[in-house]
């Protein structure tokens, strides 16, 4: 006897599994040094929205574990602070992704023509991804970034205000 489960029973399985790797107090704590910094020029609302985009996109690496990705700049910014707390980034990406997963920031005015062309692919695969997957389109897609051989990557904006 053959057994198939339906494709939304598939596709909840994955769900389950793939956001189930994300670490939630990790989450809680990048949500609460946001709240914290007011440099971030963001309120609570946009906290909330910027966490969750960060979600979205950690889900998309995942389950795109070879594609380049660029994040909005929403989802840049929870990136960043996640990253401050280095232990906690690192375990949380070996969990997540099985690996480190390295930012590189844009650096405006030094980027090669060619970086800049790979940040608009990342950029329109990750919008792509995001509403296949999410029924919409990305916050704040209109910011890019630039991504290194292994699809990490960071928004220009934010990378270079701080």
């Amino acid at each position: 006897m053959i057994y198939s489960e339906s494709p939304y029973v598939i596709a909840m399985s994955m769900e389950t599994t793939v956001e189930s790797r994300i670490n939630e107090e990790s989450l809680d704590l990048i949500r609460c040094k946001m709240n914290d910094t007011p440099e971030l020029g963001l309120d609570g609302e946009e906290v909330e929205m910027s966490v969750e985009e960060y979600r979205r996109f950690m889900v998309l690496k995942m389950e795109n574990p070879g594609a380049k990705l660029a994040p909005t700049g929403l989802m840049d910014k929870a990136w960043h602070t996640h990253i401050l707390d280095t232990r906690r980034y690192a375990e949380d990406c070996e969990k997540m992704f099985g690996r480190f997963l390295h930012h590189h920031p844009s650096y405006k005015g030094v980027d090669s023509g060619e970086r800049g062309d790979v940040l608009i692919r990342a950029s329109e695969m990750m919008a792509s991804l995001y509403s296949e997957r999410f029924g919409h389109d990305p916050l704040d897609a209109g910011s890019g970034c630039n991504t290194d051989d292994d699809g990490s990557a960071c928004t220009g904006v934010s990378c270079c205000d701080g």
